[in-house]
């Protein structure tokens, strides 16, 4: 018994789901599955059981579950008091430019130092340089996105560079317009249709194929204030929250083309940590908002 398999029974606890929990820790359903069964195993109690409304602690289940859970804090405390010394954890995440990731980052970052004990910071860049920056230890994780259809390839990619992804969401790319824009009623939008146009973006790759003219900014956030002030511009991205694309005047048309993933990367020796499970999962918000 150990404190990571702790943690995992608490996660299936709060997941209510073996398959929801294994997801949520990014580990294969049939592995949690072993590490309850060697827990109950030494125990010599049946910690959960399995009803209609899904997976739920026996009555000794309950009272494993609640000692194991005042372990895993006193754990976090005793971690804390060693990083009371000055010497802050760095929590470094670098990433290709985009609002949820922003926005993300901002929430996990808020919460981190709120503690006073982690030294954040979000490096904005280009998918290859995401891969080294992780390879390199300069970020614990990384954040790219990639045709779902390419995902065997990217994925047989990172085992030659001892990494791993996981994907976090899936998704379509629109367009953001002003809401005068002449495209602005289109139900879709292809690629041809917006070569008279000017394209704001931070992607250097996405000017090089765009044949009308480009604005090339420093990040997504960039060109979302610069949108409203250039007539005829216009913005590829992921789909924002309602209130975002109110709040910048834009609305938002679907493009044209193939579905998306992100996918967050780390060293394939590389655990997860509390401040990169707490990203993640503030990442994955951003998508159910």
């Amino acid at each position: 018994m150990n404190l990571t398999h702790l943690k995992y029974a608490l996660e299936v606890e709060k997941t209510g789901s073996i398959t929801k929990a294994a997801e949520n820790l990014f580990m294969g359903q049939p592995n949690l599955s072993r590490v309850i069964k060697d827990l109950e195993d030494e125990t010599g109690i049946r910690i959960f059981s399995r009803t209609s409304k899904g997976i739920v602690p026996t009555e000794n289940g309950r009272l494993f579950l609640e000692k194991a859970r005042d372990l895993v804090r006193r754990s976090d405390e005793l971690e804390s008091m060693f990083n009371a010394e000055g010497v802050k954890r760095r929590f470094y995440v670098a990433g290709q430019s985009s609002f949820r990731l922003i926005e993300a980052f901002g929430r996990t970052a808020s919460a981190l130092c709120a503690e006073n004990t982690f030294d954040c910071r979000l490096e904005e860049c280009v998918s290859g340089q995401v891969m080294e920056k992780v390879m390199r230890d300069e970020c614990s994780l990384g954040v790219m996105k990639t045709k779902k259809s390419d995902l065997e390839i990217i994925q047989r990619s990172f085992w030659e560079r001892n990494l791993r992804g996981k994907v976090l969401s899936e998704f379509k790319y629109v367009v953001l317009l002003k809401k005068d824009h002449p495209l602005s009623e289109c139900e879709i939008i292809s690629q041809n249709m917006l070569e008279q146009y000017t394209l704001l973006t931070s992607d250097s790759r996405r000017k090089d194929a765009h044949k009308g003219s480009c604005l090339l900014l420093s990040s997504a956030s960039s060109c979302i204030r610069c949108l409203g002030t250039i007539k005829d511009g216009f913005m590829i991205s992921r789909p924002i929250d309602t209130k975002t694309a109110e709040q910048a005047g834009v609305v938002m048309c679907p493009l044209e083309g193939k579905k998306m993933v992100d996918l967050v990367i780390f060293k394939a020796d590389h655990k997860l940590t509390y401040a990169d499970e707490l990203f993640i999962n503030e990442f994955k918000k951003t998508w159910a908002q």
